[in-house]
């Protein structure tokens, strides 16, 4: 999550945004809630304690409107806080010059992996292999990285990482989650959420 720096006004009503649940952001910090309060008697795997507190953090939020500017409101404190990837905040603040605040709880924030995979079977097997090479070399990725603001794995790029990436990779460390179990129960927390929590 992050927030701009503004005055939170004291008629806000709901003072952060909650990214829609079609998107991969909103599922992800959704499922980093709910892998907090894992009980595998409970619903969908989550106790009911877990679901306490998705439901209050919803009817509690603003949910984001397709076509609205939820960063262009977390600027001007319309709605201060707002959840974003972490390129997101990169290019959101080059593009609105504009330097936001990062929040990172305790346990940390979801990391999420972009991967390169090879289909079984393939006739262009060492084509395939030849690409993920070339895509996982330090140049590549130390270019992808400065035109995208993404965070590579390639320890090389990481190391010719421009200034603002080195100081987000500073502020964030990962979340211990179990990918495996949010993968095995995601659609039905999403649906669980949008049938029963929103109004």
């Amino acid at each position: 999550m992050l927030w701009a720096e503004k005055r939170i006004s004291s008629d806000t009503q709901t003072k952060y945004t909650i990214l829609n649940f079609g998107g991969g952001t909103g599922k992800t910090i959704l499922a980093s809630l709910l892998v907090r309060y894992r009980d595998d008697s409970g619903e969908y795997g989550i106790s009911d304690e877990g679901w306490d507190f998705v439901k209050n953090w919803i009817q509690n939020g603003h949910m984001e409107v397709q076509g609205e500017d939820y960063v262009g409101n977390a600027i001007s404190g319309t709605v201060p806080i707002t959840e974003m990837w972490g390129s997101g905040v990169l290019q959101n603040q080059t593009e609105r010059d504009y330097k936001f605040q990062i929040m990172v709880p305790e346990v940390g924030v979801p990391y999420v992996t972009e991967q390169v995979a090879m289909i079984t079977g393939s006739k262009k097997r060492d084509l395939a292999v030849d690409f993920a090479n070339w895509f996982g070399s330090a140049e590549v990725q130390a270019e992808w990285m400065n035109q995208f603001g993404t965070i590579p794995c390639q320890p090389k790029a990481v190391e010719e990482a421009p200034a603002d990436i080195k100081e987000f990779m500073d502020q964030v460390h990962p979340q211990d989650m179990d990918w495996g179990f949010v993968a095995a129960n995601i659609d039905q927390w999403v649906e669980k959420c949008e049938l029963e929590f929103l109004q």
